[in-house]
């Protein structure tokens, strides 16, 4: 079984332009300074006075002077050309060779200007000056700017992660009809400084119990539901962002900066569009849960857990991960991409780490030092992430702050099975406030399904309705800190990312759905409902008890949260 995660990460940092400098791994060689009639093609007049028309010439092309100083690593030294008092064209062509693709779109750099009149003591009246490049070796050209003055700036070109850096070429060229001063001071290729941070934890699942101890749910053929993933930047420059998974399939483990050859498929992660993902959490042996009971294979989820108390959200299960890593680059634009997930390879249980825990454990219904509650929360301690770097008074292990997040991921996390019916702490789509609804909830195939006293075994198959509309939204945002690694200590990505060891770190999480289109049976999987024993005539015990709880329920409408692509057992009936 797949279950979707979606996050919105909103990151609670600030992105500074001179903060980052991007690595720069090419610079190109002169391929032709100047040429002869018709050689190549340029910002020609061709005949028309003051023309600006794109093509070949029939005259000569002068060269531009210092043509190196434009790739010599120096911005004070630059290529120029300054025609006076004369009607001429001059060009260079610059062209790169070819670097091994990293995964990650790299980034065209040309720092130059078309410097006002009197700049170094020339003379600029009329016509213009400009650059071009080409990302198919000079078939076809983009223009970046063609003007009679312009104050120096670097113009960035992004180029996509499986550009050929052998067909990149830039063209400078300049028309001084009658004089004319351009200066091109540095052209490179770069691509983003790539780093991560260590959040404590990322909420995969929420499983939810059916009613009855011989009841169960069964996910191994299950389909996911589609949902969207979107990266937000928060901080006050208000840079654009995106996302991009650079590995798409399964998730690597990293330390110490690097990415290891551990790789696994227990989480695998994919592009949705430019500005979502998806990560799916793939049970590769299959899941069942049991409803409330006490005995194997009931769900032993508390002192109250029996088939007589129906649905029980004590004997809820959230599945969350306590080893990612979040992957991220970082321009010297200010823009940053989330390139999705990785997993810490400083944990023992590495490379994917799922921790298991009831919700009775989380809500204080279940002792935190009983057998069925301290390993996990054991786990939660995270004591192999000691070594990250922790804002002050912070450390590796989930604080109470964040299982009560964790706790949040199930709106029934807070209903207890001693919980009356109509207790606003029991959501139903009739409960105040609360409305099962899409986008987050969509009302399944299967509605009054019935729970009653001798009812045999019956199975039921479960897929989602045609019930989504356009434009729904929902969301869930909580806050939590991250770790940094020693690696990342002092480099140009922490600096980037807008935090110094011993500062605030803090990631703010959204599981996000947004359903743009009319989704049909997308989603399935099995559930397995037997009623409570029935023993003598009437019953007794009887079911339902009288008085009855919210759980205690004769018919269970089965809603899909497409949050996590589970489904849950909400009562319909009571008589």
């Amino acid at each position: 079984m797949k279950w979707r995660l979606v996050v919105l990460a909103l990151l609670g940092v600030f992105f500074a332009k001179a903060a980052v400098a991007d690595q720069i791994i090419a610079r190109p060689t002169v391929s032709l300074n100047g040429w002869g009639a018709r050689v190549h093609v340029g910002a020609y007049e061709e005949g028309q006075n003051q023309g600006f028309n794109f093509g070949l010439n029939n005259g000569p092309t002068l060269a531009y002077t210092n043509p190196a100083n434009a790739v010599d690593t120096s911005t004070t030294t630059f290529a120029y050309s300054a025609q006076q008092h004369t009607h001429q064209y001059s060009g260079c062509v610059y062209r790169f060779t070819a670097v091994a693709p990293t995964g990650v779109a790299r980034i065209l750099n040309i720092d130059s200007e078309v410097p006002a009149n009197g700049t170094d003591g020339f003379i600029v009246t009329a016509r213009s000056a400009g650059v071009w490049y080409s990302i198919d070796g000079g078939t076809s050209w983009v223009q970046v700017y063609n003007l009679v003055r312009r104050t120096r700036q670097t113009d960035h070109i992004t180029l996509s992660v499986s550009q050929d850096l052998s067909k990149v070429q830039v063209m400078i060229f300049s028309d001084s009809h009658d004089d004319m001063y351009h200066k091109v001071y540095d052209i490179n290729i770069s691509q983003p400084v790539a780093g991560y941070v260590n959040p404590k934890y990322v909420v995969v699942g929420v499983v939810y119990a059916p009613p009855g101890g011989k009841s169960f749910v069964d996910y191994t053929n299950s389909n996911t539901v589609s949902s969207t993933l979107t990266v937000t930047d928060t901080s006050t420059v208000g840079k654009t962002t995106s996302v991009s998974v650079t590995q798409p399939g399964g998730l690597f483990g990293f330390l110490g900066g690097s990415r290891t050859s551990t790789n696994s498929t227990t989480l695998t992660q994919s592009n949705q569009d430019s500005v979502s993902v998806t990560a799916s959490f793939t049970a590769t042996s299959g899941l069942q849960l049991f409803g409330p009971g006490q005995t194997s294979p009931s769900n032993n989820c508390g002192p109250l857990a029996t088939d007589f108390i129906g649905v029980d959200h004590d004997c809820d299960i959230i599945k969350v991960w306590v080893n990612p890593v979040m992957l991220f680059s970082l321009a010297n634009t200010g823009a940053f991409t989330w390139n999705g997930y990785g997993s810490s390879a400083l944990d023992p249980v590495a490379p994917i780490h799922v921790v298991d825990i009831l919700v009775g454990c989380l809500n204080g219904d279940i002792a935190a030092s009983d057998s069925r509650c301290a390993p996990p929360l054991g786990e939660f301690q995270r004591t192999w992430a000691a070594s990250e770097n922790w804002p002050a008074g912070q450390g590796p292990g989930l604080t109470q702050t964040d299982l009560n997040n964790i706790l949040a991921s199930d709106p029934w996390g807070q209903c207890l099975p001693t919980a009356a019916i109509g207790s606003t702490a029991c959501p139903t789509f009739t409960t105040p406030g609360f409305t099962l609804l899409p986008p987050q909830f969509t009302l399944s195939s299967q509605t009054n399904v019935p729970y009653r006293a001798g009812a045999p075994q019956t199975t039921y198959m479960v897929s989602a309705m045609n019930a989504t509309t356009q434009g729904q939204k929902s969301t869930t945002t909580h806050t939590q800190t991250y770790g940094i690694e020693d690696s990342f200590k002092g480099t140009s990505f922490l600096m980037g990312f807008g935090a110094s060891v011993g500062a605030s770190q803090t990631l703010t999480t959204s599981f996000e759905v947004e359903n743009k289109t009319t989704v049909m049976n997308t989603f399935t999987g099995m559930v397995s409902i037997t009623g409570p024993a029935c023993n003598g005539n009437p019953c007794n015990p009887a079911y339902p008890p009288i008085p009855q709880k919210y759980g205690e329920g004769t018919e269970f409408n089965i809603f899909v949260d497409n949050f996590f692509g589970t489904f849950v057992f909400v009562p319909a009936a009571y008589n």
